[in-house]
């Protein structure tokens, strides 16, 4: 089976969420189904010129993989001598509509993975590219890709109910498939610290992000009554005023997956706040690695770690909960740390190599 991932690639080991996925399933896919090419595009407009961005050709140094970046007129040549069954659209780009032309003369199945909905992005305001060009743009790829598709690959239900509040699709077209996690998270759990004293909190996002609940989740700790250390993961690692007499807040720019892991050995709980979260890839590699799950039921992740009575969940309506929470497991840390033993049973089955297989098993229906 020839198949062809279309989406950003990322050679580095500071990722995306949705950049993380699409190197972990296309190199897990390569063992299983060796007939398979990743394919990016150009799209740093600074570094690039035109004549790139429709007839260029680069390939990208990563061991024996098969991953080219290549202008809009070498897309379609490539699809044409390649004659791919499958077509992938890991992550959501605009220069995919290509794929969706190649179509129109030849037959292939096209897959696309909903990592967010830039419709609803754009309606919450979370985008900081806001131009009227881009975002028209936007909403024809979107519409297109939601109508055109073969399957639409979702990582959570309440991500469908999102999509469906801006596209038309049928539900035989619907699949889904959660994230997975790194061998070394789950390697994290077995040297777990835990902390009696203080609790260290982690929260991924920033200020930029504002369906993420930094703002509201400093709001909610001021005055809290116990000892709280506040580490956020964002692009930044400048200070930022929030701290109390209880509350220290600490800033780190993002890790690679090896120092993410050494990061989180002796933090105790994983807050997302977020009004808006389709999964959340950090989330579940904290809580594989053995911290509490503090998280809002708009949170993906939830679906799956709310099936073991370990942690809190709340709307974001309800945020203000965080505090009484946080002084509830305060007074009972041992019990949720022997609840999220019973968690790691089922994120076991979220290895990359099981996900990739469900995506190869969709790929033959």
């Amino acid at each position: 089976m020839k198949i062809v991932y279309l989406g950003r690639y990322n050679a580095s080991e500071i990722l995306t969420g949705p950049e993380k996925v699409a190197k972990r399933i296309f190199h897990n896919m390569t063992k299983i189904n060796p007939n398979c090419v990743f394919i990016e595009y150009f799209f740093d407009g600074a570094k690039y010129n035109i004549w790139e961005k429709l007839f260029g050709k680069e390939k990208i140094a990563d061991a024996d993989f098969e991953i080219y970046r290549l202008g809009l007129f070498r897309i379609f040549f490539f699809l044409i001598i390649y004659k791919p069954e499958i077509i992938h659209i890991i992550t959501f780009e605009r220069y995919a509509f290509v794929a969706f032309i190649y179509r129109l003369f030849f037959k292939v199945k096209i897959f696309y993975t909903v990592h967010g909905i830039a419709a609803f992005e754009k309606n919450l305001q979370t985008t900081q590219d806001t131009s009227i060009f881009c975002n028209i743009k936007n909403k024809i790829v979107e519409s297109l890709i939601y109508a055109q598709s073969y399957k639409l690959i979702f990582l959570s239900k309440i991500s469908i109910v999102n999509a469906k509040k801006y596209f038309n699709f049928e539900e035989k077209k619907v699949s889904i498939i959660p994230h997975a996690i790194d061998n070394l998270f789950f390697q994290n759990y077995e040297k777990k610290i835990y902390n009696n004293s203080v609790i260290k909190a982690v929260f991924v996002g920033d200020f930029s992000r504002p369906e993420k609940g930094l703002k509201k989740l400093l709001e909610v700790l001021k005055g809290i009554n116990i000892k709280i250390e506040l580490y956020i993961i964002s692009d930044s690692d400048e200070p930022i005023e929030g701290s109390d007499k209880n509350v220290a807040v600490f800033c780190n720019k993002k890790f690679d997956s090896y120092d993410y892991s050494a990061f989180l050995l002796d933090k105790d709980i994983f807050i997302s706040a977020s009004m808006y979260e389709p999964f959340s890839i950090s989330a579940l590699e904290g809580i594989a690695s053995g911290l509490v799950p503090l998280f809002t039921i708009e949170t993906g992740l939830s679906e799956i770690t709310d099936k073991i009575d370990c942690g809190y969940y709340f709307s974001y309506q309800d945020i203000y909960k965080i505090k009484d929470y946080l002084e509830q497991f305060h007074k009972n840390k041992q019990a949720h740390f022997v609840k999220i033993h019973e968690l790691q049973k089922i994120l076991q089955e979220l290895s990359w190599e099981n996900i990739a297989r469900k995506y190869y098993q969709l790929y033959k229906s």
